[in-house]
């Protein structure tokens, strides 16, 4: 399965495993919050068409990899950036402040620096053409998930009972305000149609909660991607909903529906209907079926970062 997330955290850059997208890359920049240490991975004697830099410890990860590491860049390369809630190019999250104007221009010029070919950005916040969103995919701590689950449902998409799961945390700060406000309308206008889980309940349970249901409530938390949750519905033959954002050309590439917005207007029943009729043969398909968890893959974001270099992304839904 597709993943951008790299652990243990809080370690140090040193302890990390690579894993996903950073254990494909040629060189492997990493950082962590416990330090500002800096972890290289990769041959270093030959140069990189792939770098992947941590952004753990963001305020030290992009000025790191301007000073230290480009000037040693010889040759084009594709970058990729992940690893945490932090958005690029603006960082709009609310847990950290928002980039200096010296940061800025240290990205703007890694943007504009002939031998980028294009920068694969993990919680893109701001379409730019030297951009594309890359999904985080599942998060996975301890190196696998027991969330996993590929085979299709025992009950089709169109003979469950018409009604979305909403099933996520809320906790105290600004990041969660959209959270709160979409259970509240979950709980009142929503309610005649909605699964609301206000408490947690176990992995297994909650598996089976997403099989059941034709939708599931995918909104963002930390950052702006949708994932993991998205990926993990996905894989249970259910269909996230999730609202549009910069990260639209990634998740365009898989069968979700998108909302403008999380306001009272963003759900109904003639919605759910229309997005049934066009989704649900991606989930119910054989072939279909296939082709979208194979989009779930690492192998298949992977080949689009290589493809970058060659051809521009295409084959959307």
């Amino acid at each position: 399965m597709h993943n951008t997330r790299l652990f243990p955290k809080n370690r140090g850059a040193d302890a990390y495993r690579l894993s996903g997208v950073a254990s494909r890359c040629d060189w492997a920049i990493l950082t962590d919050q416990k330090n500002n240490k800096t972890s290289l991975r990769g041959n270093f004697t030959e140069q990189p068409q792939t770098v992947f830099l941590s952004l753990r410890s963001i305020f030290h990860a992009i000025p790191f990899f301007f000073e230290e590491i480009l000037p040693k860049i010889n040759n084009r390369f594709v970058l990729i950036s992940g690893s945490e809630d932090i958005t690029l190019p603006n960082q709009i999250d609310s847990r950290w402040r928002v980039f200096s104007t010296e940061e800025k221009k240290i990205i703007n010029t890694i943007l504009d620096d002939p031998r980028l070919i294009h920068w694969f950005v993990e919680n893109l916040d701001e379409r730019n053409p030297n951009m594309s969103p890359l999904p985080v995919g599942y998060v996975l701590a301890d190196g696998q998930s027991n969330l996993t689950k590929l085979e299709a449902p025992e009950t089709p998409i169109k003979d469950r009972p018409l009604k979305v799961l909403c099933a996520h945390r809320v906790r105290d700060g600004k990041q969660w305000v959209m959270r709160r406000k979409l259970t509240e309308l979950c709980k009142n206008k929503f309610q005649p149609f909605t699964t609301i889980l206000t408490n947690e309940v176990s992995e297994s349970a909650f598996q089976n909660l997403v099989q059941e249901h034709p939708f599931v409530i995918c909104a963002q938390g930390g950052g702006l991607d949708p994932s993991p949750k998205a990926w993990l519905t996905l894989a249970n033959g259910s269909i996230p909903i999730i609202k549009s954002s910069p990260l639209d050309d990634a998740y365009s590439q898989l069968p979700v529906a998108f909302v403008d917005e999380w306001n009272e207007e963003c759900l109904s029943l003639d919605k759910m209907h229309e997005w049934i009729e066009d989704l649900a043969p991606y989930f119910e398909d054989d072939d279909l079926r296939i082709q979208t968890l194979h989009r779930l893959s690492l192998d298949y974001w992977w080949n689009r970062i290589v493809d970058m270099t060659i051809s521009p992304l295409t084959d959307a839904y």
